[in-house]
């Protein structure tokens, strides 16, 4: 995944990366360690998390490129002021829109346009986990540790499911939003997109 972003970070020349549930801070290191004028802020909701984020980016003496906030991602507008928004050329969320889809998919449609208001113009890269094709494709073992955490453990602690491209494609236009770019690496499916 990080190689596919380096990438699309080069061709599309974006520097600045806003991550929404940055967890523990493992992307927006990698991307930094990478790309020497990469500049990113990293938000969690989490006090553990980011505790551990910027005890990453400390180990990495990135302390002047990365910096991390603990917030909530939702609806509401994030507390980031007009000065650090306008430096924003990217927002990425890496596995995070299909949790907000446990409360639906017009939750999903309103965080993206919660995003939008919050970053016109700017691009959003998203990635998800691409659903078992089949039923019968469920039933057998998954190549991937993380898709049996998808087919099992996030059904049983009611967590929001992998959805197909089609359908986040349709949910990125109801939004809104212009799709760029999707991409399937593996099993996941990257989407570039137009606020």
């Amino acid at each position: 995944l990080v190689p596919a972003v380096l990438k699309i970070l080069e061709q599309h020349k974006l520097h600045s990366m806003l991550h929404l549930a940055c967890a523990a801070g493992g992307f927006l290191t990698q991307i930094a360690r990478s790309n020497p004028h990469f500049q990113g802020i990293g938000i969690d909701k989490s006090a553990q998390k980011i505790a551990a984020a910027q005890e990453k980016v400390n180990r990495y003496g990135l302390e002047s490129r990365i910096r991390l906030i603990q917030e909530e991602i939702g609806v509401q507008p994030l507390s980031l002021n007009d000065e650090t928004r306008s430096q924003i050329d990217v927002v990425a969320s890496i596995y995070l829109l299909h949790e907000i889809g446990r409360h639906g998919k017009q939750r999903i449609v309103d965080v993206l346009r919660q995003i939008q208001k919050s970053f016109p113009g700017r691009l959003l890269l998203f990635t998800e986990t691409l659903p078992s094709d089949t039923p019968d494709t469920a039933m057998k073992q998954p190549s991937q540790y993380s898709q049996l955490d998808y087919i099992l453990i996030h059904r049983l602690r009611g967590k929001g499911m992998p959805l197909p491209p089609a359908e986040w494609k349709a949910i990125v236009a109801e939004a809104g939003l212009t799709l760029i770019e999707f991409k399937e690496i593996y099993w996941i499916g990257l989407y570039l997109v137009q606020l």
